[in-house]
């Protein structure tokens, strides 16, 4: 068991690949809530999340915006991330709660040419205005890729000045 999780630890944290294979990608999330999301990477390992859904439980609308880090698990294309954001959801039955608080979220990822298909626990926790103060919820989310990273070329003559 110390050896799995040390394997583990060693693949998630002290690889130096870049954690993903695309810039822009957004798509649908299905699971408890359903709703679109749009995934925007700022810097090597680090991208910005905005999910609008909905609600059967609630009968809610929601936005959240969340900032995660990507980590390669195995190669560049199947990764592990967890992040944290603001969550902010309206109710339909009252123009005047507006329940919001922060959303925590770790999942994992593929991606495969112009897809991507993730699989994701996002928990919220609600401050103010929630009848249900901790709302967890699972999904599958399957996004089209809008902008794929760039090839770069592989410089085999080291010898040689580029």
């Amino acid at each position: 068991m110390v050896r799995i999780l040390f394997c583990l630890f060693t693949c998630v944290f002290l690889t130096d690949l870049d954690a993903q294979k695309y810039i822009t990608a957004g798509g649908a999330r299905l699971g408890e809530d359903i709703g679109i999301s749009i995934q925007q990477r700022i810097s090597k390992h680090l991208t910005i999340e905005g999910v609008l859904n909905s609600s059967y439980r609630n009968d809610d609308l929601g936005l959240k915006l969340m900032l995660e880090r990507h980590n390669p698990l195995i190669t560049r294309r199947f990764n592990v991330y967890y992040g944290a954001g603001v969550h902010w959801n309206y109710i339909g039955d009252s123009a005047r709660i507006y329940p919001s608080g922060i959303s925590l979220i770790g999942g994992i990822e593929f991606t495969s040419d112009r897809f991507n298909v993730s699989w994701d626990f996002l928990p919220s926790f609600s401050f103010w205005y929630g009848k249900e103060p901790f709302n967890p919820s699972t999904a599958l989310t399957l996004r089209y890729v809008f902008i794929k990273e760039k090839k770069k070329k592989k410089h085999l003559k080291f010898w040689k000045k580029r």
